[in-house]
């Protein structure tokens, strides 16, 4: 029932995440990110897809696409007016994975478009290599627990975030999960010898509010607990 439920509301955010509308497209994201491992295929079906569509009603946004800068707003270091990279986001969001789709990463080396156009292609091509390995049993949980015992940064960051700041659903998380496995790896991070790492780190325990859903009741209600 709850799978059912879940991949109706992916199939309704599909035409939303492929809009202009900045509003739509980031709310479409949190649905098609709660849907779990049931987004992974129409978010692959679109890094076959090339096309711009510029985000419009953007507001004080921050990212590489953006017409206007405001000195202030949120930033997505992603260039979301291209369909692929925008499929990107949503995927290295949803799967705490690194694919290498972050547009600064892209700029860093070189400005030159074509360099940029080979960066993207093998993100791409990690993401599909990733999928083709993964997509018979992963789980978010899984991805989740992998970031935060792995050695990449961005993943580590991603997923640390997420645990503070995060509004979407993980499937596979609970209390007794997160007390036993995750807790320790968020605590193992404290003494990372990445500085932002850190810091991310020691916010979750100051926090002390872990993130678990009750998937089971509502997958979009968050349950605040101590630990």
């Amino acid at each position: 029932m709850l799978a059912t439920i879940l991949f109706a509301a992916v199939l309704s955010a599909q035409a939303r995440f492929v809009a202009a509308d900045w509003d739509q497209v980031r709310e479409a994201k949190l649905e098609i990110e709660s849907g779990g491992a049931a987004s992974l295929p129409f978010l692959m079906s679109l890094l076959e897809r090339d096309d711009l569509v510029p985000l419009t009603d953007t507001g004080d946004l921050i990212y590489p696409g953006a017409k206007q800068f405001y000195g202030h707003g949120g930033v997505v270091n992603y260039d979301l007016d291209r369909i692929s990279t925008r499929a990107g986001w949503a995927l290295e969001d949803l799967t705490f994975e690194n694919f290498g789709f972050d547009e600064w990463l892209i700029r860093q080396e070189s400005k030159a478009e074509d360099v940029a156009a080979e960066r993207r292609n093998a993100a791409i091509a990690a993401a599909r290599a990733w999928y083709a390995k993964k997509q018979q049993h992963w789980t978010r949980y899984d991805g989740l627990k992998a970031a935060l015992a792995g050695s990449d940064r961005a993943r580590q960051l991603n997923a640390l975030q997420w645990i503070t700041y995060g509004v979407t659903a993980c499937d596979g998380l609970t209390r007794p999960r997160f007390a036993d496995e995750i807790l320790p790896l968020v605590r193992a991070l404290r003494t990372s010898a990445d500085q932002s790492v850190q810091d991310e780190a020691k916010r979750v325990i100051g926090n002390r509010i872990p993130l678990v859903w009750d998937i089971e009741r509502n997958p979009r209600h968050r349950i605040l607990g101590r630990y």
